[in-house]
């Protein structure tokens, strides 16, 4: 029985020629070219059915991508924020250190914790002074000197205001 005669036999039996195309392409493989009809018929019927989803997770990725953008702006703006927070915080600071010494100096007596309060500010201002050069510092360095000379003599003689 030849080639012939089997296309033959095949194409008149209910199969059809389609069919017949069908088994011989998923049997025979052309070789430099690699055609894999199944595949590709599942492919095609999976991107039909999957149409929709496929819209909707492209969909979803454009979203996240914009969500990045706008956590990014976001976290700007946040550090932005934090840091005016920072040297109001330091402003007020160094208000409260000089408002201190003007006290000192009018001879206003101050207790323990009182010194120790301004201290806590004194540290913070020049930690925010070190961590941050352009801001205006020179206001307070000899104010800072006469504050902690004040609570040296205050603590060796033990006459704080109780």
């Amino acid at each position: 029985m030849d080639l012939m005669t089997i296309w033959e036999t095949l194409c008149d039996h209910s199969w059809g020629a389609l069919g017949v195309a069908a088994i011989v392409a998923s049997v025979v493989q052309i070789s430099p070219i690699k055609i894999d009809p199944w595949s590709l018929l599942i492919k095609f019927i999976g991107g039909v059915f999957n149409r929709d989803v496929l819209k909707s997770i492209d969909s979803l990725d454009k979203r996240m991508d914009d969500l990045d953008v706008q956590n990014a702006k976001i976290q700007t703006i946040q550090a932005e924020i934090q840091g005016k927070i920072e040297e109001e915080h330091a402003i007020t600071a160094r208000q409260r250190i000089l408002s201190f010494m003007d006290e000192l100096y009018r001879g206003v007596e101050h207790s323990k914790d009182s010194f120790d309060c301004i201290l806590l500010d004194i540290k913070f201002y020049k930690d925010y002074c070190e961590t941050h050069p352009k801001f205006e510092n020179e206001r307070t360095n000899i104010t800072i000197e006469k504050i902690r000379e004040s609570y040296s003599e205050r603590l060796d003689k033990h006459d704080f205001l109780f």
